[in-house]
């Protein structure tokens, strides 16, 4: 779920994507609008106001009108996207199961993607200090590795069956939920 700068209320579905709006009324967004996918698992919204959508199949986005298809370089798609984030700067991470990339939608030249890592990125977190907490499969590791990202090197801080998530407290602390 996502609540927009406007107080819109975003739903994330195997069915697509749903907004509750001021009206009371429920907007219903599938493939048919645009989407790349209709399984909805990740949303953030950016500086200008433009919501992006996560899916299965792909990264779409929404800025008032039609709902746009987003590849990155060389017209290659997102598959199977689990995590976003708008850091601090207003750059947008993207975690699919093949990558951590990030990008600028501030930069004049479009949509440029960078590709962090070449691991996927299930959960993404940004700590007070703009350190990233992701957690991230391996190729034939069974386990999920929780790394710290300080944007020039990855250090990692833990393997587990499972990370679902990751948090930080008042005091610093970093909290993250194993299986």
């Amino acid at each position: 779920m996502l609540q927009d700068k406007v107080g819109n209320i975003w739903f994330g579905t195997n069915g697509g994507v749903s907004c509750y709006n001021a009206a009371k009324t429920f907007a219903n967004y599938t493939t048919k609008d645009g989407l790349m996918h209709n399984s909805v698992y990740a949303m953030v919204q950016d500086n200008n106001r433009n919501i992006w959508f996560g899916t299965q199949g792909g990264l779409s986005y929404y800025d008032g009108q039609p709902i746009i298809k987003f590849t990155k370089k060389g017209n290659l798609s997102f598959r199977g996207i689990r995590a976003m984030l708008k850091d601090k700067t207003g750059k947008i991470w993207i975690g699919d199961q093949y990558a951590l990339c990030c990008f600028d939608p501030s930069k004049p030249t479009g949509k440029d993607t960078s590709i962090i890592s070449t691991n996927s990125a299930m959960n993404i977190f940004e700590d007070k200090a703009g350190n990233l907490w992701l957690s991230s499969g391996e190729p034939n590791n069974p386990n999920m590795i929780l790394y710290c990202y300080n944007h020039k090197t990855f250090t990692k801080i833990k393997s587990e069956k499972q990370i679902f998530g990751v948090i930080e407290d008042r005091t610093g602390n970093i909290w993250f939920g194993t299986e």
